[in-house]
């Protein structure tokens, strides 16, 4: 599945990639982003202050509804609201 991925290489920057999700594993969830905070750190690696972000692991404090769910997955359900924490929000 093709989306489209936000990403600065901190340069005061912000680009638009297409961007191949790999395919989905039977241990993992697929989520749809619907809030993502910005906290120092990401305003850093924005304005070159910090190193910048790998590509595609910009932003974080993520609030997302699942859209899909692996076959391993017991306790999470489609349509379940969940949150990353330090980690990545796509």
């Amino acid at each position: 599945m093709k989306i489209k991925l936000l990403h600065s290489y901190g340069k005061q920057d912000i680009n638009e990639y297409d961007y191949e999700l790999p395919e989905m594993q039977e241990d993992q969830i697929m989520v749809k982003t619907i809030m993502c905070g910005v906290c120092r750190s990401d305003i850093g690696a924005y304005g070159s202050f910090e190193e910048p972000m790998p590509f595609g692991r910009q932003g974080h404090e993520g609030l997302s509804e699942v859209i899909k769910v692996g076959n391993k997955i017991k306790k999470i359900k489609k349509g379940d609201i969940v949150s990353t924490i330090s980690d990545p929000a796509y």
